[in-house]
């Protein structure tokens, strides 16, 4: 028990030494900077971990695995706390960590969460929403006026090629 033990130590400050190694070469990969976060974490060395978990969702906040990266800070503080439950977002203006419940940044007041209406009644949405809206009601009625004044054969012919078409993109797509 007592060899497993010192090999799984071994392992584990190998571990820490190659994902070093990997930020001294580019301190800018935040994966790097994930996986020498999870390797503390498992070692329980949970200050660190926090560290690096912070620093990997600072470099890619949006990254493909920074919802991972957060949900291993999490686990870290909250066995940091002694298992208390901590929530917790991440300021996108700022990247200041921000308590769930929380609508607005403490830091610097950006709006964290918000309603649909909330959303959709802000100056610069309901622009792009109104210019989107008003391009793809205008498309659909100039579509409306050609399709209605062909002859049947030809409204039969624009559905029969409609279907022809919709199902080969749509077996395309299902295929791959």
């Amino acid at each position: 028990m007592i060899g497993r033990n010192s090999e799984a130590k071994r392992h584990i400050e190998a571990e820490i030494a190659k994902y070093q190694c990997a930020i001294g070469v580019n301190p800018e990969n935040s994966s790097a900077h994930a996986m020498l976060g999870e390797t503390y974490y498992k070692a329980g060395r949970y200050d660190e971990a926090i560290h690096e978990f912070r620093t990997a969702i600072n470099l890619s906040p949006h990254g493909p695995h920074s919802t991972k990266w957060k949900s291993n800070l999490r686990k870290a503080l909250e066995l940091q706390a002694g298992a208390k439950p901590y929530d917790f977002a991440v300021c996108d203006r700022c990247r200041a960590d921000v308590p769930t419940d929380a609508r607005a940044c403490p830091r610097c007041g950006t709006r964290l969460r918000m309603g649909f209406v909330e959303w959709l009644l802000q100056p610069e949405v309901l622009k792009d929403v109104g210019r989107q809206t008003a391009v793809a009601t205008s498309i659909a009625i100039i579509l409306l006026v050609v399709f209605s004044s062909l002859s049947l054969e030809w409204k039969a012919c624009v559905m029969c090629a409609t279907v022809i078409v919709g199902g080969y993109y749509a077996l395309r797509g299902i295929g791959g």
